[in-house]
C-alpha cells in the first residue's frame, strides 16, 4: 500500500484562491477514490492537519489526521515533517516543510519576487528563503499557468520542465444556489460592475476607483467583495457614497448571486498567476473586463475585453459599452461560458493524479 500524504495546514485558512485549489482537488481525489479511479487497495490518501482544524471537509475517501503541538509554520516546518517522514506529502499552498525531499508543492505564482512590496517584510522574508531551497530540493513542482511556469523558473533559477503546468478550474461556484436575498440584505442595485477584493497592491484597485469616476454620475454602481482594507478605497471616494459598496468577504452563495447579476466583473490586477475570478465569472455568464497582463490572457483567451491595467479612461470605456449594448454583454456572456467550459476541476485532478502517480511508484 503506498501512501500519499496532504498538508492540511489549508484547513485553518480563509477561503482563498490558494485554498480554494486545495479544497476542490481534494474533493476530486476523494470522488476518484469512491469511484475506482486512484485504487484503494493500492493507494491510501491521508491529510495531515494542525489539531484546530479539528474537522474533515465532508471527505468519505480520504483519512483525516490530526497531528502535532503547533500551529501555523511552525507545525508547517516542525510538525508536519516529523509525522511525514519518508512518505511522499503534497503541499497546495505556496510553502512546504524546507527540511523534506520526498515532497511536491504547487507554486501558484512568483508574486513574492516579483511584487515584494504586497507582502509583508516576514512573508517576503520568508517566502524568498524557503521557496528557492524548495525549488532545487522537492521531487516536484506544479504549478498553475505557463506565465507562472515561466516567472517562477526566472526567479527561482530552474528549468521550466521542473515545472509541472496544471490548470485551475471554476465550476465550484455553480455548485450552491444564488443568494438573491442578498440584494435587499446588503442594499445592492443593478446595474453594477464587481470587483473582488484583497491585500496585495498588485490588485489594483486604484484603477478601478478611477474608471468608475469617470463613468456619468449614477451609471453604475461599483461592488466590492473580499478582504481589501477600506483605506485603499478612502484615498479616492468616501467610502460612504451609495455608488460603491464594500461587503468584505461573502459566502459561494452570495457570490454565485452577485456574478449572475453583475453587469461585468472587473479583474484589475497587473500580476496574477492564474485568475480563478474570471472563471468563476465566465461559469455564471458574467462578462469579464480584465487587465491585459500576466496570466490573465492565457486563461480568458478571447472571452473577456481587456485594457491597458494603467489607463482608467480604456477600462471605463468598456465599462460604457457593456452598459450600452446589450448584444456586446450577450456576446461576452456566450464566450465567457464556453471558455469556461475548457477547464474542470475534475481535469485538473486527473492531471495531478497522474503526476503524483509517477512519483509514487517512482519509488
Amino acid at each position: 500500500m503506498k501512501e500519499l500524504l496532504i498538508n492540511g495546514r489549508f484547513l485553518t485558512q480563509p477561503m482563498a484562491g490558494v485554498q480554494r485549489y486545495a479544497q476542490e482537488l481534494l474533493r476530486q481525489f476523494d470522488q476518484m477514490l469512491g469511484a475506482g479511479e486512484i485504487d484503494p487497495n493500492r493507494y491510501r490518501l491521508i491529510c495531515l492537519a494542525p489539531r484546530e482544524a479539528n474537522q474533515a471537509p465532508g471527505w468519505q475517501h480520504i483519512l483525516f489526521q490530526p497531528t502535532g503541538r503547533f500551529s501555523g509554520n511552525l507545525w508547517e516546518q516542525v510538525d508536519l515533517p516529523h509525522a511525514a517522514g519518508s512518505r511522499l506529502l503534497l503541499n497546495t499552498g505556496n510553502s512546504a516543510p524546507f527540511t523534506l525531499h520526498r515532497q511536491v508543492v504547487c507554486l501558484h505564482d512568483a508574486s513574492v519576487f516579483a511584487v515584494p512590496q504586497s507582502y509583508r517584510l516576514a512573508y517576503r522574508l520568508k517566502h524568498r528563503i524557503l521557496l528557492p531551497r524548495l525549488a532545487h530540493k522537492v521531487q516536484g513542482i506544479i504549478t498553475v499557468s505557463r506565465f507562472s511556469q515561466a516567472e517562477l523558473a526566472r526567479w527561482l533559477a530552474i528549468q521550466p520542465s521542473r515545472l509541472k503546468v496544471i490548470p485551475l478550474a471554476g465550476e465550484h461556484i455553480l455548485r450552491c444556489e444564488p443568494d438573491t436575498a442578498t440584494f435587499a440584505r446588503r442594499q445592492i442595485q443593478p446595474p453594477y460592475f464587481l470587483c473582488l477584493g484583497g491585500n496585495g497592491l498588485h490588485k489594483n484597485f486604484r484603477v478601478v476607483i478611477e474608471a468608475a469616476r469617470l463613468l456619468e454620475p449614477n451609471r453604475s454602481g461599483l461592488v466590492l467583495a473580499g478582504s481589501a482594507p477600506e483605506h485603499i478605497f478612502q484615498r479616492h471616494v468616501q467610502v460612504s457614497s451609495a455608488s460603491l459598496i464594500l461587503l468584505g468577504r461573502v459566502s459561494d452563495a452570495e457570490l454565485h448571486a452577485l456574478y449572475h447579476q453583475a453587469a461585468g466583473l472587473i479583474l484589475p490586477s497587473f500580476y496574477e498567476g492564474f485568475g480563478l475570478p474570471a472563471l468563476e465569472a465566465m461559469n455564471c455568464g458574467c462578462p469579464v473586463i480584465a487587465a491585459r497582463c500576466a496570466a490573465i490572457p492565457e486563461v480568458c483567451q478571447q472571452a473577456a475585453l481587456y485594457f491597458n491595467h494603467n489607463q482608467p479612461v480604456e477600462l471605463a470605456n468598456w465599462m460604457e459599452r457593456l452598459l450600452a449594448d446589450p448584444g456586446l454583454s450577450a456576446k461576452m456572456r456566450r464566450a465567457g461560458q464556453e471558455q469556461a467550459l475548457k477547464f474542470s476541476w475534475r481535469k485538473t485532478a486527473l492531471e495531478t493524479w497522474r503526476y503524483l502517480q509517477e512519483i509514487l511508484e517512482g519509488g
